[in-house]
């Protein structure tokens, strides 16, 4: 999935790359909105400029022709999600907070 900006309307984050991240699947994203926080460009997977199909066929003839390239983004991508974005994780902030003694 590769998006591009137009105006106000870009991608906020693009959970879809972390999904398949998490099934170790290395993912394909574009230079726009928040794309590349949730992708790692040439760690979880490749980023490219958005707009440019010719970028975008080069990545996918780069994963495709580098099985090792794939599986070891899709590794990292996987124990990323785990760490970062599991329940574990996001949710420690939310609990802390309700915790937290208002202030007087």
């Amino acid at each position: 999935m590769a998006p591009k900006s137009i105006g106000a309307d870009v991608e906020g984050f693009g959970i879809v790359y972390l999904e398949a991240n998490l099934m170790g699947k290395p993912v394909i994203g574009s230079r726009a909105g928040g794309v590349p926080d949730a992708v790692k460009d040439g760690e979880t997977g490749l980023l490219v400029n958005p707009g440019d199909p010719a970028a975008i066929a080069d990545a996918v003839v780069k994963l495709m022709d580098d099985p090792t390239l794939c599986a070891l983004l899709g590794q990292a991508g996987r124990k990323r999600v785990m760490e970062e974005f599991g329940w574990k994780r996001q949710t420690a902030p939310l609990v802390e907070a309700l915790l937290k003694e208002p202030a007087p």
